[in-house]
């Protein structure tokens, strides 16, 4: 049996000189295991293998001779000091059975904290979204089990086991009378699907999408959420964040952060997915923390707002954001549906139609909201304290048709989200457009008309804009004269032609075994 001391070491190329002067001996010994320990000396870490034989006792020696002549006599005394001070071989054998702690104390257990997950050994916070073994009642977060969306809505609802309780029941005996074997109960029909037809709107608070603690709390909720559009406030992000940091790469990000400041504060957030073909409106902001963008959502236009309002705040703050909402009534004739999500912390007594202001500063946006022909759709509180619950989180449409349901749910900070599902179809239709035949080109008369056009045009004497732009001339009107157009739709199976049949077969396998 060997043990690792740990001692104090000097300040050298240690494990270079330990693999070129190795006492042969050492490797030779049946019963030697190398254990590897750290020595501090000046914030300096280094590796020693120490084989002590229990044979030796408390006056166990260093088998490395040539290591101890390296060392001054100082140094090699507190090794044979530090093998000296194991201590017994009882010692030795309870410190290497590994069932010692180093800092004993009280042992935390699960019954103390029934939402602590089985995986991480942490409870997690009060909106992570957990799913319960339905035998033993184990509690496991979906993010440590890696969910997908499909399953974590599957399981979360019921019906899942856990590894423990999946097994079969296995029996020490050849008979077991006890346990009789039942035939297997019928598999369930897993829940159905929604229809992915209808774009969806996530809004919700962040109060900081740059907190370690918090991200993949707020990154499984834009899972689960599984929305077209993402609309955040108080994002306390800087120009130091990147945009796909929090939120996934499938989205186009438009950011409006707050500018910088003693600490972190504001900001608000929209992320789109392409197929909405979004587009930022920069020019409606008139320096508020909000964000104009619009999207399409099959041949509709919509112009989407996400705004954050502080609390307290001053009037030249609320001028700016009403400043905003005015210029987007200039041009909101241009839009088939106006939508506008946010937290405008504004006190007003929201299920009265129309709404009445509790005090001064949401009376001054009631005015701008009943211009724009806006309607509050929230209708039960985003923000709930032990005293308290009001609508701060606002979803405002001009055309309520056009939204299927509104859907308070759980969020990642002291403020619930929005799940916003609307009633249209994102599909656009397939426009036709047309583009170049060439596998019916005439290329001899492509070749005949350069002849032709590059003999009569001389280049010298021109900037190098003007030189471009008269090449391009000449070959466009020469496709133009030389190559057919063709009617096509995008969208079709033969749009990527260069993956052929065997290469999409290929592709397929590896996506089986990934």
């Amino acid at each position: 049996m060997v043990c690792a001391a740990l001692f104090r070491l000097p300040k050298h190329d240690f494990l270079r000189r330990l693999q070129q002067q190795q006492d042969p001996r050492t490797i030779a010994n049946p019963y030697t295991v190398d254990f590897t320990t750290i020595g501090v000396v000046q914030g300096v870490r280094l590796s020693c293998w120490v084989s002590v034989t229990l044979a030796h006792g408390r006056n166990g020696r260093c088998r490395f001779l040539n290591i101890c002549r390296f060392f001054n006599t100082r140094d090699k005394c507190s090794i044979h000091s530090a093998v000296a001070a194991v201590g017994s071989s009882l010692t030795i054998f309870a410190l290497l059975c590994g069932d010692i702690n180093v800092l004993p104390g009280p042992p935390v257990t699960r019954a103390n904290n029934a939402a602590v997950c089985i995986l991480c050994d942490r409870p997690g916070r009060r909106n992570q979204i957990k799913v319960s073994c339905d035998n033993c009642r184990s509690i496991y977060h979906t993010a440590c089990l890696r969910f997908k969306p499909n399953e974590r809505k599957k399981y979360v609802a019921g019906g899942y086991l856990c590894w423990r309780c999946s097994l079969p029941n296995f029996s020490e005996s050849l008979i077991d009378d006890e346990n009789d074997a039942s035939a297997p109960q019928a598999p369930r029909n897993p829940p159905r699907q929604r229809n992915r037809s209808k774009p969806r709107l996530y809004a919700f608070n962040a109060r900081s999408l740059s907190n370690l603690k918090r991200r993949a709390d707020t990154l499984a909720a834009i899972e689960h959420a599984d929305a077209d559009i993402i609309c955040v406030t108080e994002t306390w992000l800087s120009a130091n964040h990147g945009d796909n940091e929090i939120i996934p790469a499938d989205y186009v990000v438009f950011r409006n952060d707050r500018a910088v400041c003693r600490r972190a504060s504001g900001g608000t957030l929209i992320a789109v997915r392409p197929h909405l073909k979004p587009r930022r409106l920069k020019n409606l902001e008139a320096g508020a923390e909000i964000i104009w963008v619009e999207i399409k959502m099959g041949e509709i236009k919509v112009l989407l707002g996400s705004a954050y309002r502080k609390p307290n705040a001053p009037a030249t703050y609320n001028d700016r954001l009403i400043a905003s909402l005015d210029k987007a009534g200039e041009i909101k004739h241009l839009f088939d549906v106006c939508v506008l999500t946010g937290d405008f912390n504004l006190d007003a007594d929201w299920l009265q139609n129309p709404p009445r202001a509790e005090q001064a500063p949401a009376a001054e946006f009631l005015g701008p909201f009943s211009e724009l022909a806006l309607q509050q759709l929230v209708q039960n509180a985003t923000r709930t304290t032990d005293t308290t619950a009001k609508i701060l989180d606002l979803a405002l449409c001009d055309a309520p048709a056009f939204v299927a349901s509104v859907t308070i749910v759980p969020g990642t900070s002291d403020h619930d989200a929005i799940l916003l599902d609307f009633a249209v179809t994102q599909r656009a239709t397939t426009t036709v457009r047309e583009i170049f035949d060439f596998k019916n080109a005439d290329w001899p008369a492509v070749s005949q008309h350069f002849e032709e056009k590059f003999a009569e045009c001389t280049f010298e004497g021109e900037n190098v804009d003007r030189g471009w732009e008269k090449w391009l001339r000449i070959f466009w009107d020469a496709l133009a004269e030389a190559v057919p157009k063709k009617r096509v739709r995008p969208g079709k199976r033969n749009s990527t032609p260069w993956i052929t049949k065997e290469l999409r077969a290929e592709m397929n396998s590896c996506l089986a075994y990934a």
